[in-house]
């Protein structure tokens, strides 16, 4: 077999130089008669088989170029997946909502909880209260240094009633207030002490109370304790006019 620039140099050579053109000539012509005389028609065999061979080759290379376009159409997530993914994704929004359900449920018990103690740390800061109201009057009306001046009603308020908790020796006073009325927003009771050689000496303010009340502690010879209603706050000197309760010691 020549190469494309040995073929262009033999008809070079053929067209300067006729005798080689019909040397050249007669080699072909002689080439020829020995193909035909050595030419075998394939088998019926062999023919169907080279045919087999090649729709084998072919129906290969078709199926490696659908695996190709499959290969570069291939979705991202095939429809088995997208399904699985929505269960999943379905799952977890419900897991999701429970959680914050459950949360939601838990800080308003925690609330409940938190403002239960509230109350009952509020009704135990009373309790305790009224316990330390109720042992001192225990301790103070058991005391035997103390004695109990009973204070009957006056013309202003004859039904009242109270009492003065006095110990003379140390001068402590404390007080029950009785039954007397409630008092006017802008109204309170004062306690006086007739304090012998001076006159009715301050003893404090009060409200109407179901506890007995510690007073200011008085100082020389008490005769007589006497309740006046005065305006908020107290006077310099008792209202005898208004005077609801009186007791002598």
């Amino acid at each position: 077999m020549l190469s494309p620039e040995e073929m262009q140099e033999v008809e070079r050579m053929c067209d300067q130089h006729p005798e080689v053109a019909a040397e050249l000539l007669a080699i072909e012509d002689a080439l020829a008669v020995q193909a035909s005389v050595n030419y075998r028609e394939p088998s019926p065999d062999l023919l169907a088989h080279i045919m087999d061979r090649i729709e084998e080759e072919e129906k290969k290379e078709e199926e490696k170029e659908e695996e190709k376009k499959e290969a570069e159409i291939r979705p991202l997530f095939t429809e088995k997946s997208s399904s699985r993914l929505r269960w999943w994704l379905a799952a977890a929004s419900v897991i999701l909502i429970c959680s914050l359900v459950a949360n939601f449920y838990l800080f308003k018990q925690l609330d409940q909880v938190e403002t239960q103690l509230a109350i009952l740390e509020t009704e135990n800061q009373s309790i305790a209260q009224q316990y330390e109201g109720m042992r001192t009057n225990y301790q103070v009306l058991t005391d035997p240094s103390f004695s109990t001046i009973h204070m009957g009603g006056q013309a202003a308020s004859p039904e009242s009633y109270a009492s003065a908790v006095y110990d003379a020796a140390s001068g402590k006073l404390f007080f029950n207030t009785g039954n007397l009325p409630e008092t006017e927003a802008d109204k309170q009771f004062q306690l006086w002490a007739i304090v012998e050689g001076v006159g009715p000496v301050s003893a404090g303010v009060f409200d109407k109370s179901s506890d007995l009340l510690q007073m200011p502690a008085i100082e020389g010879k008490v005769v007589a304790f006497a309740v006046t209603l005065e305006k908020r706050g107290g006077v310099e000197s008792p209202t005898l006019e208004q005077m609801y309760v009186l007791g002598e010691v």
